[in-house]
């Protein structure tokens, strides 16, 4: 639980090295996105940095849904829902309700999302 908070207090500071710290950086990495797949750590992190780039005043990842479900001690599922929202300095907000689901992994004493999926609904742009 506290690596799926981490994960969130990142996004709502804004910080994509810190968001980029839940993801596997391993040749096991496997995304998906609703329309999109990512081949490596290398290319989510690009998406991470330049969404972070946008003249952002405020961003917020909300859990509304979290479960997660050990396999062995360095194994587990997630299952989760949650809702983003980010206010550009123009006032325009996005918001959208996701489901993230997938496999960490305990690497090097962190647990890292190493396979998943992420289904996105924008409810407002």
């Amino acid at each position: 639980m506290s690596t799926t908070d981490s994960y969130a207090e990142a996004n709502n500071k804004i910080d994509a090295k810190k968001c980029a710290e839940f993801w596997d950086s391993s040749s096991d990495f496997v995304f998906n996105e609703t329309g999109k797949e990512y081949a490596n750590w290398d290319s989510l992190y690009v998406d991470i940095k330049n969404w972070y780039s946008q003249p952002l005043d405020s961003v917020q990842l909300i859990w509304k849904e979290r479960n997660i479900k050990p396999l062995n001690h360095n194994a587990a599922t997630l299952y989760s829902k949650f809702i983003f929202k980010a206010k550009y300095k123009s006032g325009l907000v996005y918001k959208s309700t996701a489901s993230l689901t997938g496999i960490l992994l305990k690497k090097d004493g962190r647990w890292k999302m190493t396979q998943g999926y992420n289904a996105i609904k924008i409810i407002k742009n």
